[in-house]
Protein backbone atom coordinates (compact mmCIF):
# COMPACT_ATOMS: atom_id res chain seq x y z
CA UNK A 1 0.00 0.00 0.00
CA UNK A 2 1.22 3.53 -0.68
CA UNK A 3 -0.13 6.37 1.72
CA UNK A 4 -0.16 9.99 -0.10
CA UNK A 5 -1.21 13.07 1.54
CA UNK A 6 -2.39 16.22 0.45
CA UNK A 7 -3.06 19.88 0.75
CA UNK A 8 -5.67 22.12 -0.70
CA UNK A 9 -4.99 25.55 -0.53
CA UNK A 10 -7.67 28.16 -1.37
CA UNK A 11 -7.60 32.05 -1.38
CA UNK A 12 -8.67 33.16 1.73
CA UNK A 13 -9.32 29.90 3.70
CA UNK A 14 -7.39 27.41 5.94
CA UNK A 15 -5.80 25.08 3.87
CA UNK A 16 -7.30 21.44 4.03
CA UNK A 17 -5.89 17.96 4.19
CA UNK A 18 -6.64 14.75 2.50
CA UNK A 19 -5.42 11.40 2.83
CA UNK A 20 -5.03 8.39 0.39
CA UNK A 21 -4.31 5.06 0.27
CA UNK A 22 -3.43 2.91 -2.80
CA UNK A 23 -3.25 -0.84 -3.31
CA UNK A 24 -0.29 -1.32 -5.08
CA UNK A 25 -1.08 -4.68 -6.07
CA UNK A 26 -4.98 -4.07 -7.87
CA UNK A 27 -4.00 0.29 -8.41
CA UNK A 28 -7.36 1.29 -6.65
CA UNK A 29 -7.14 3.92 -4.56
CA UNK A 30 -9.07 4.46 -1.22
CA UNK A 31 -10.09 7.54 1.13
CA UNK A 32 -8.40 7.47 4.45
CA UNK A 33 -8.35 9.10 8.14
CA UNK A 34 -5.52 11.50 8.62
CA UNK A 35 -2.36 9.98 9.75
CA UNK A 36 -0.47 13.08 10.69
CA UNK A 37 -0.26 11.78 14.26
CA UNK A 38 0.51 8.08 13.50
CA UNK A 39 3.94 6.72 13.76
CA UNK A 40 4.76 4.15 11.01
CA UNK A 41 7.09 1.40 11.90
CA UNK A 42 9.33 -0.05 8.70
CA UNK A 43 8.02 -3.64 8.85
CA UNK A 44 11.74 -4.95 9.55
CA UNK A 45 11.42 -3.51 12.99
CA UNK A 46 8.66 -4.90 14.54
CA UNK A 47 7.56 -8.94 15.30
CA UNK A 48 6.21 -10.72 12.23
CA UNK A 49 3.87 -13.05 12.69
CA UNK A 50 3.47 -14.91 8.89
CA UNK A 51 6.86 -15.73 6.82
CA UNK A 52 4.96 -15.25 4.00
CA UNK A 53 6.22 -13.40 1.28
CA UNK A 54 4.51 -9.78 0.37
CA UNK A 55 2.93 -9.52 -3.24
CA UNK A 56 4.82 -8.40 -6.32
CA UNK A 57 3.85 -4.64 -6.82
CA UNK A 58 2.19 -4.34 -9.95
CA UNK A 59 1.98 -0.34 -10.53
CA UNK A 60 4.74 2.29 -10.21
CA UNK A 61 5.00 4.32 -7.27
CA UNK A 62 3.75 7.34 -9.94
CA UNK A 63 1.32 5.43 -11.26
CA UNK A 64 -0.27 5.13 -7.04
CA UNK A 65 0.33 8.71 -6.39
CA UNK A 66 -1.65 9.56 -9.74
CA UNK A 67 -4.68 7.49 -8.65
CA UNK A 68 -4.52 9.09 -4.94
CA UNK A 69 -4.34 12.75 -6.69
CA UNK A 70 -7.05 11.80 -8.79
CA UNK A 71 -9.44 10.39 -6.14
CA UNK A 72 -9.23 13.30 -3.65
CA UNK A 73 -9.38 16.07 -6.59
CA UNK A 74 -12.85 14.07 -6.98
CA UNK A 75 -13.64 13.89 -3.85
CA UNK A 76 -12.69 17.34 -2.93
CA UNK A 77 -14.52 18.91 -6.38
CA UNK A 78 -18.25 16.93 -5.05
CA UNK A 79 -17.54 18.49 -1.57
CA UNK A 80 -16.80 21.88 -2.90
CA UNK A 81 -19.31 22.07 -5.48
CA UNK A 82 -17.05 22.43 -8.04
CA UNK A 83 -14.87 25.14 -6.50
CA UNK A 84 -11.90 25.03 -8.49
CA UNK A 85 -9.96 28.06 -7.29
CA UNK A 86 -7.93 26.32 -4.74
CA UNK A 87 -4.70 24.46 -5.60
CA UNK A 88 -4.26 20.17 -4.79
CA UNK A 89 -0.26 19.94 -3.60
CA UNK A 90 1.06 16.84 -1.89
CA UNK A 91 2.66 17.34 0.94
CA UNK A 92 5.13 14.88 2.71
CA UNK A 93 6.63 11.89 1.29
CA UNK A 94 4.35 9.16 0.43
CA UNK A 95 4.11 6.35 3.03
CA UNK A 96 4.65 2.87 1.84
CA UNK A 97 3.81 -0.18 4.03
CA UNK A 98 1.69 -3.03 4.29
CA UNK A 99 -2.25 -3.75 4.16
CA UNK A 100 -3.84 -4.30 7.37
CA UNK A 101 -6.00 -7.27 8.33
CA UNK A 102 -7.31 -8.36 11.13
CA UNK A 103 -6.37 -12.20 11.94
CA UNK A 104 -8.93 -13.74 13.99
CA UNK A 105 -8.70 -16.71 16.01
CA UNK A 106 -11.30 -18.36 18.36
CA UNK A 107 -13.48 -21.54 18.99
CA UNK A 108 -17.40 -21.37 16.95
CA UNK A 109 -19.42 -24.73 17.77
CA UNK A 110 -16.01 -26.60 19.54
CA UNK A 111 -14.39 -26.23 16.31
CA UNK A 112 -11.68 -23.81 15.57
CA UNK A 113 -11.81 -20.88 13.75
CA UNK A 114 -9.68 -18.65 11.70
CA UNK A 115 -10.73 -15.56 9.85
CA UNK A 116 -8.86 -12.99 8.47
CA UNK A 117 -11.25 -9.59 7.91
CA UNK A 118 -9.66 -7.01 4.92
CA UNK A 119 -8.43 -3.40 7.21
CA UNK A 120 -9.85 -1.46 4.29
CA UNK A 121 -13.34 -2.92 2.93
CA UNK A 122 -14.12 -5.29 5.92
CA UNK A 123 -14.50 -8.34 3.62
CA UNK A 124 -13.85 -11.57 5.37
CA UNK A 125 -11.94 -14.97 4.29
CA UNK A 126 -12.07 -17.85 6.41
CA UNK A 127 -9.14 -19.09 6.61
CA UNK A 128 -10.18 -22.42 8.57
CA UNK A 129 -12.94 -23.77 9.89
Amino acid sequence: MLGVAFQWERPLARPMHAHALVDLVGGRAYAAEHWDDVDFVAIDQVEVSSHLSPPVQAIATEQAEEAARRLVNGVLLRRRRLDCAGHLRQYGKPVLFGKPNWWIQGVYQNRKLEVIIDGLNGNHYVFSA
